[in-house]
C-alpha cells in the first residue's frame, strides 16, 4: 500500500482492481506447464557443460585486427582523456556565461 501523501500528490500511482485483475491474469498464463522436454533440458546441459570446460582454456591474442598490425608498445602508452580539454573549455565558458547573466541587473 502506498502512503496516503504520495497518493495524494501522486494520483496515478493508485492500481485499480481493474488493473490488478489484469495483472492476476497474466500472471495465471505463466505455468509451469511450459517446462522444458528432456531433450532440451539434456541439450542445454550439454551446452553449459561445454561453456565451462572452455573457461580454463588460454586463448592467444591475435596480432592483427583486419589486416592492421598493433603498435607493439601499446602497453606502455599512457591514458588520456579525448574529451578532458574540450570539457575544460567549455566549463570555463559555461561558468563566464553564468557569472554575466548573474552580473546583469534586471532593468
Amino acid at each position: 500500500m502506498l502512503p496516503p501523501r504520495y497518493q495524494t500528490v501522486h494520483s496515478d500511482s493508485v492500481v485499480t482492481l481493474e488493473q490488478l485483475a489484469i495483472l492476476r491474469k497474466y500472471l495465471t498464463t505463466l505455468s509451469l506447464d511450459s517446462q522444458a522436454t528432456p531433450s532440451q533440458a539434456k541439450a542445454a546441459d550439454g551446452e553449459y557443460m561445454r561453456w565451462i570446460e572452455g573457461c580454463g582454456n588460454i586463448r592467444t591474442v591475435q596480432s592483427m585486427l583486419a589486416e592492421v598490425p598493433f603498435h607493439p608498445e601499446y602497453k606502455t602508452w599512457k591514458q588520456i582523456s579525448s574529451t578532458e580539454s574540450a570539457s575544460r573549455k567549455s566549463c570555463t565558458t559555461l561558468q563566464a556565461a553564468l557569472q554575466a547573466l548573474v552580473s546583469q541587473k534586471p532593468s
